[in-house]
């Protein structure tokens, strides 16, 4: 990941920024045109995948959807190739002889045309993006002909990755525009009109996960997903206010500490317990709502392979995860849950891989019936 930001960092900008003494505004313009087309079609192929309404519009103004993938995985893997072989070689290059490109005395940083043609680019292209998600956001239900497969696992993680992608492009915009210019208005105005329809996609990835969730319950990869939203949607509020305050180098200490505080928190809350707590009261609650008409049955095996934090939830409910179901080859019963129970957490762990999950279940398994003798 090193690659790319080295080279937009060393490369030698005053030579390819016509001085703005000269008068030569096409010059500036053609530059912010080249660096907002790479940003038009990565943000855009992302957002269009993420929402079939926008891909539809976007077919009429340029590509069909199915071309646009086409262009966007080739323009992709191109632009990676060729940052990461720039940005090794023109370093070594520069070591070996540093007068290659002489520093001249102007520090050859980007103006606000270069740098605002991209920012503006993107801010269009997620205002009309966040117009069209509006009637569904006020709505909060699944839009006519949308699977969830579709409309919510996939495209809830083009929308985190356009966030995502929003930090690095906005920080690197930081880093290449004059540091005169870094608390001029017009810069901020072009920060927020990046951030503030960022805000309402974020909000639409929320409500993404919420009907998820309330269609089939709670997982790890779902909690996982909330937590990156969570810390997201907070690091891109620190990053505004650094911007605004023109502060961008305090930015990143905060927001490590901020992801790692996110983990500790999620590690706290014990994920494994919650998700088997959740869905086993989904089951037992018989919870219907108009994204789910018939109550959602936990799988034990699913439960199991949480961890030792399911386990106080799993043997709470034997008789629920295990109901009669007569002598079917496959049945599952509650023996054959304990059985289970007693491979994963019979034996004691060593003390250098404690956990207090770890040993709350084998405590428990202790407690529960032997193992049948008919079990390997």
């Amino acid at each position: 990941m090193y690659g790319p930001f080295a080279l937009l960092e060393r490369f030698p900008w005053a030579r390819v920024r016509p001085a703005a003494e000269q008068g030569r505004q096409a010059g500036r313009l053609g530059v912010g045109v080249a660096l907002a087309l790479p940003l038009l079609l990565i943000f855009g192929a992302l957002l269009s995948s993420a929402d079939a309404g926008f891909a539809h519009a976007l077919g009429h103004l340029w590509l069909p959807s199915q071309q646009l993938d086409e262009v966007f995985t080739s323009g992709l893997t191109l632009a990676l190739w060729c940052g990461f072989a720039g940005a090794l070689t023109y370093p070594a290059l520069m070591a070996l002889r540093p007068s290659l490109f002489p520093r001249a005395g102007d520090p050859g940083r980007l103006g606000l045309i270069e740098v605002g043609v991209p920012l503006g680019t993107l801010a269009l292209l997620f205002v009309t993006f966040a117009a069209l998600q509006l009637p569904t956001l006020l709505v909060g239900a699944l839009p006519s002909g949308q699977t969830y497969a579709s409309y919510i696992r996939r495209g809830y993680g083009e929308l985190m990755t356009v966030a995502f992608l929003t930090l690095s492009v906005l920080l690197a915009a930081h880093s290449l525009l004059a540091p005169g210019l870094r608390r001029s208005l017009p810069y901020r105005a072009l920060n927020a009109a990046v951030l503030l329809p960022l805000l309402v996609i974020l909000a639409g990835a929320a409500q993404r996960w919420g009907l998820y969730t309330q269609a089939y319950g709670l997982s790890t990869i779902r909690v996982l997903g909330a937590a990156f939203l969570v810390w997201v949607t907070l690091t891109l509020g620190w990053l505004a206010l650094c911007l605004w305050q023109g502060r961008a180098g305090r930015f990143a200490f905060p927001a490590l500490l901020l992801g790692f505080g996110l983990l500790l928190g999620t590690t706290a809350l014990n994920p494994g317990a919650l998700i088997a707590t959740h869905n086993l009261h989904r089951q037992t609650a018989a919870v219907t709502n108009d994204l789910r008409r018939t109550p959602q049955q936990a799988n034990a095996w699913d439960l199991l392979n949480l961890g030792a934090g399911a386990v106080p939830a799993i043997v709470a409910n034997l008789d629920v995860l295990a109901p009669g179901c007569g002598p079917a080859a496959n049945c599952v019963t509650p023996q054959t849950i304990i059985d289970d129970l007693h491979d994963r957490y019979d034996a004691p762990r060593d003390p250098r891989a404690w956990n207090l999950a770890y040993a709350r279940a084998h405590a428990l398994v202790q407690g529960l019936p032997p193992r049948s003798p008919f079990s390997r």
